[in-house]
């Protein structure tokens, strides 16, 4: 039995910004800041988010929130939702033998049929779907983080604020708007030592100052996987992909505005590593944890977690002689939102259309020279299953906008 290590992995970045300031120049906006600083020492820094539908102070909250801004995406190399499963308390991610299949789920509430127990949603537009292939899952889910300004997750039941899929909680993705009065422009490159990188490039400035402006960003990734597939000596796991997006902000009158985005991405990930283990075993996790594998001696179950007696040997493609290509995803979304203020009462439209195809060929029994785990000479078993999601989002919504100790919102 072969034993497959995971690569460490380190990060070397290189990043650069332009900010347009204001005449005080830059030498004046860094002395400012200082100032602001030495005086602002010790003071806690108030972070607005939007979690019940309105501007908020985080400390205000009595329910359970973490809000990563888009300063500690960076800086934590934060790319998707697993990655911010990773860092948040009581978020966990499931993902199952399909690159499409994600279930995340906060403290323990795990969907085993139908839709996610998380909502996850896109400047708060529900994009949560349901797997078809898997229960529980959705390849919606799988975001690549693209200019965004920060991330907010809710735990708890969240049904009343989320709709019916937040059973567990929510997160939410709040995208970067256009800038009325400057400009900005920022790229960026992360290499990995072992094999990867990935490129970032976002800006915007006001084409109509205080009336209308854009913003454009940009990405590419590719990514080597960690694991080798020992029938072809080919590593499996990674992938690549690449998306832009473009939106603009616009200032009708002091009291409405349109926020509109348009993004498109395309991305394809080859068959993930994965284990046949035979029922009734004791596997490795790692140096010092073992763990029973349920079953009988004649039985088998396809593990996706990291052992370090497992061995990888996926059929090839005899048609290609290569490994099979995996998963292929293509995405565009576009979405309008309009805020519309009135004495004491704010009126919100979100508008959203999402079309997503995917198209995953791959070995289905992760076994080589096998026909539904049995062995056969010569013999190979294959799936092709192609999905199209087409998905259509409208909301409209009244909240209170005063001083109030009493608050409502209707949709």
């Amino acid at each position: 039995m072969n034993t497959n290590s995971k690569h460490g992995r380190s990060l070397v970045a290189v990043g650069a910004a332009l900010t347009a300031f204001g005449a005080a120049g830059i030498d004046g906006a860094l002395a400012q800041a200082g100032t602001q600083s030495t005086a602002q020492a010790g003071a806690i820094e108030e972070i607005i988010v939007t979690t019940r539908k309105r501007e908020e102070a985080l400390q205000d909250i009595p329910i359970s929130i973490v809000a990563i801004s888009a300063r500690q995406l960076e800086q934590l190399g934060l790319n998707d939702l697993q990655d911010i499963a990773r860092i948040t308390p009581g978020l966990t991610f499931d993902r199952s033998i399909s690159q499409n299949d994600f279930r995340p789920a906060i403290r323990g509430l795990q969907a085993e049929r139908g839709r996610n127990s998380v909502g996850v949603l896109i400047d708060d537009i529900d994009i949560t779907s349901e797997g078809l292939a898997a229960p529980g899952g959705g390849g919606l889910a799988r975001q690549r983080l693209m200019d965004v300004e920060r991330v907010e997750v809710v735990k708890g039941p969240q049904a009343a604020l989320y709709g019916r899929a937040a059973f567990g909680g929510a997160v939410n993705y709040i995208t970067k708007r256009p800038s009325l009065t400057e400009g900005d422009l920022k790229a960026m490159v992360e290499v990995n030592s072992e094999a990867g990188y990935q490129v970032r490039a976002s800006g915007g400035a006001p084409v109509v100052q205080d009336k209308f402006g854009l913003r454009m960003n940009a990405y590419f990734w590719d990514e080597r996987g960690s694991y080798r597939n020992t029938k072809s000596g080919a590593y499996v796991g990674g992938g690549d992909g690449a998306g832009i997006a473009a939106g603009f902000l616009a200032q009708a009158t002091d009291n409405l505005s349109f926020y509109g985005r348009v993004e498109y991405s395309k991305e394809q990930l080859e068959p993930q590593a994965a284990f046949v283990l035979t029922g009734n075993t004791v596997v490795a996790f790692d140096a010092d944890s073992n763990a029973a594998v349920p079953g009988t001696a004649t039985s088998t179950i396809i593990f996706t977690g990291p052992i370090t007696n497992g061995t990888i040997n996926f059929d090839i493609n005899p048609r290609t002689g290569r490994d099979y290509p995996g998963m292929d995803q293509e995405t565009f979304r576009t979405t309008l939102i309009t805020d519309w203020a009135f004495e004491g009462i704010d009126f919100k439209a979100l508008t959203s259309w999402v079309d997503n195809d995917i198209d995953i060929f791959q070995d289905n029994d992760f076994v080589s020279g096998s026909i539904n785990g049995v062995v056969a000479r010569g013999g190979f078993q294959e799936t092709e299953r192609i999905f199209g999601t087409r998905q259509f989002s409208q909301e409209l919504r009244l909240s209170s906008n005063n001083e109030s100790p009493l608050q409502w919102f209707f949709g």
